[in-house]
């Protein structure tokens, strides 16, 4: 998984996780050839420069891309599994590669074809390809063969530092590669797992969001798993998920709260009923209710869950969509984290003083 900084869709990406998957290297075919379709590619291994084929008569049947963060030590671990087809009656070798984008080299990269550990080298481009995103400085090389009809699991792992701006994550995962092999990929599957509760998520159209849901953990806490799925997909354009956080939240879609830092401060310095004098009644009750809502609590009040819950809308000039708080059957209060009960334990505070009884739940 690689971080640059780039503007991707017409718009800055301030934590962008860009990762490349399995590009065709190389096609080498032993004793058989092919006609060329549209959508075949691949990049002949010649010394340390790589140049491009037209031709690969292999499948990519299935792709499933996890990746889990682990926020303390600021880290994206990957694990990136294919499974490919040959579908002829001939013996295929082939070289595979795995790109990396310049300045930001993969840590602990490691491949298993057919579940045992493949050597692999890193080559880098003397000059740019044209296949290839202008970043790309070095690819991954290894060497693989498929008898005829066989199918073959490949599976990449490894680790990449994340870029944290406090505000959003942002993951690109580059498919349209996957258009290069033979025929369309029966199905996608890319699974985002995240100890921080996105308080909205920003999608690529063309693989939907499937699955939401959030865990406890055995302390306070949660593990958030987004699953986001496409099948029978020719991808014309990169997997991407942006997950919010409450500052790009609060404030939009008709959700006007306090500030986190406004209230923490407003706790700490004795200066809590100046902070919220500015907010209603039913504002505060919005509020507090949005930070269960973020990991998915559902309401006795109808009311309540109709404003927090709701299908995903486009996001204007782009080709995402953008969903909100999403129910959670494994709901439990464990979810909650310090600064959530913190949060709601000063709104409640302040709705105390105005009201013997707070309103709402």
């Amino acid at each position: 998984m690689t971080t640059y900084a780039a503007r991707c869709n017409g718009r800055a990406r301030p934590r962008t996780v860009v990762v490349w998957g399995l590009i065709v290297a190389v096609l080498l075919v032993l004793g058989v050839s092919f006609e060329a379709g549209a959508n075949d590619f691949g990049l002949v291994l010649g010394g340390t420069d790589l140049f491009p084929l037209q031709e690969t008569p292999i499948r990519m049947v299935s792709e499933e891309i996890r990746f889990r963060l682990d926020p303390k030590r600021s880290l994206w671990s990957v694990a990136a599994s294919y499974r490919f087809q040959n579908p002829t009656k001939e013996r295929v070798c082939l070289q595979v590669g795995f790109p990396e984008v310049e300045g930001t080299p993969l840590k602990a990269f490691k491949t298993t074809v057919r579940g045992k550990t493949v050597a692999h080298k890193s080559v880098s481009l003397a000059h740019p390809i044209d296949a290839l995103p202008p970043y790309i400085s070095d690819v991954y090389v290894y060497s693989t063969c498929f008898a005829p009809g066989e199918t073959v699991d490949v599976v990449h792992r490894y680790t990449h530092m994340r870029t944290d701006n406090g505000t959003a994550d942002d993951l690109m995962y580059v498919t349209v590669t996957g258009a290069l092999w033979s025929g369309p990929i029966e199905r996608a599957r890319f699974v985002v797992l995240t100890p921080i509760a996105p308080w909205a998520v920003e999608y690529l159209d063309q693989i939907p969001l499937v699955s939401s849901v959030e865990h406890p953990s055995k302390s306070s806490g949660g593990m958030s798993q987004l699953v986001f799925e496409a099948t029978s997909w020719t991808p014309t354009k990169d997997f991407s998920v942006k997950l919010l956080g409450p500052s790009e939240v609060i404030g939009s879609q008709g959700l006007k709260c306090p500030a986190w830092a406004e209230v923490i401060d407003g706790v700490t310095n004795g200066t809590l009923g100046h902070s919220l004098a500015s907010y209603s009644d039913e504002q505060l009750k919005v509020c507090r209710n949005a930070v269960y809502g973020v990991h998915g609590r559902s309401f006795a009040d109808a009311g309540i869950n109709r404003g927090l819950y709701g299908a995903p809308s486009p996001v204007k000039g782009t080709d995402t969509l953008r969903v909100g708080f999403r129910k959670n059957a494994a709901f439990a209060p464990s979810l909650l984290t310090p600064e959530e009960r913190t949060y709601l334990s000063a709104l409640r505070a302040e709705e105390k003083v105005r009201s013997s009884s707070p309103p709402g739940e």
